[in-house]
């Protein structure tokens, strides 16, 4: 009887340390709480519908009531997509977290913008965008209607070959801007969410616009490439007439210095017979022939001093055989 009642009592106490070891597990489990790299620890009592303004910073753990509760909110770059993929004729073939905007333009002309927003959580004011929205769905209902409207708002401003081209890079900016105040005034949770950058990838057109805009470029690089031929060719033709028109002016030159050279050349020859110009023209042309004969290696010039004047000899060559 007494070994029986050793054996129960025995059974009774580890029970008891099991209960113990139950309970501490649970308390464990309900007071310990890790908060991971890139993420803010708020604590929120579930019952009473309060959230603690002091917050965990992770990487870490951290002790809690166990009757409080713990939401995570991440402070990493995050980001919100938006764009869809077309084929030829138009057809969405698939598209992102959200599709791309479809906007119309200036004229009135419609685009499907794509782009992405990388945008953070301000770790100072988790607490507070917990509060205003425990779903922490602040993509869904604070970025994207913003995001929409002021995308419509700003490429509704620019006309389609603007936006779609060099006006691009500028849209984007205002864009940026446009969203960092909306955001940070935003009522609900003011400051609580950082735009880091707004990024327009691409603007799609509407196919039939997109086949006009293709084929008007084409003909704007064609009509480019014909002036240039034309202005290359009017350049050449220029260059050719100016050539010319130097060449000419040299060889006009050279023939007013060469008959300049010849009067005086005359002048001199006259003088020397006694100023008779017939007698010194016949003798300049004279001497300038056998000067010419000389030149072409077929003869020789034999001048004799013989009375009363001088006796030339032309004695010609033979030509070697070829």
């Amino acid at each position: 009887m007494i070994a029986y009642g050793v054996s129960r009592a025995k059974g009774a106490l580890i029970a008891l340390m099991i209960a113990v070891i139950i309970v501490a597990v649970v308390l464990l489990r309900f007071t310990i709480a890790y908060v991971p790299v890139g993420y803010i620890g708020v604590l929120y009592d579930p019952i009473a519908g309060k959230v603690y303004k002091d917050v965990i910073r992770g990487p870490v753990y951290a002790f809690k009531p166990p009757w409080v509760s713990i939401a995570y909110v991440p402070v990493y770059s995050e980001k919100v997509d938006m764009w869809t993929e077309f084929d030829k004729e138009g057809n969405i073939v698939k598209q992102g977290e959200w599709p791309a905007l479809k906007t119309a333009t200036k004229e009135g002309l419609f685009v499907y913008v794509d782009l992405t927003v990388r945008f953070h959580v301000d770790p100072n004011h988790a607490a507070e965008l917990f509060e205003a929205m425990p779903d922490l769905d602040y993509k869904g209902k604070i970025l994207y209607p913003k995001i929409r409207q002021i995308v419509r708002d700003v490429v509704g401003k620019y006309s389609a070959l603007d936006i779609y081209g060099p006006k691009r890079m500028e849209a984007g900016e205002v864009i940026r801007e446009r969203l960092i105040e909306a955001v940070k005034n935003d009522p609900r949770v003011p400051n609580a969410i950082v735009i880091e950058d707004v990024m327009i990838r691409k603007i799609d057109l509407e196919p039939a616009f997109a086949r006009a805009v293709e084929q008007k470029m084409i003909a704007e690089q064609l009509m480019e490439a014909a002036r240039y031929n034309k202005t290359r060719t009017t350049i050449l033709a220029n260059a050719t007439a100016q050539k010319r028109i130097l060449e000419a002016m040299g060889e006009a030159q050279s023939k007013i210095i060469l008959a300049n050279a010849t009067t005086r050349a005359l002048e001199i020859v006259a003088k020397a017979f006694g100023g008779n110009s017939t007698e010194a023209l016949k003798f300049y042309y004279y001497m300038e022939t056998l000067k010419k004969l000389a030149e072409t290696g077929r003869a020789i010039v034999l001048i004799s001093p013989t009375s009363p004047g001088q006796q030339v000899y032309v004695v010609p060559l033979s030509l070697p055989k070829s």
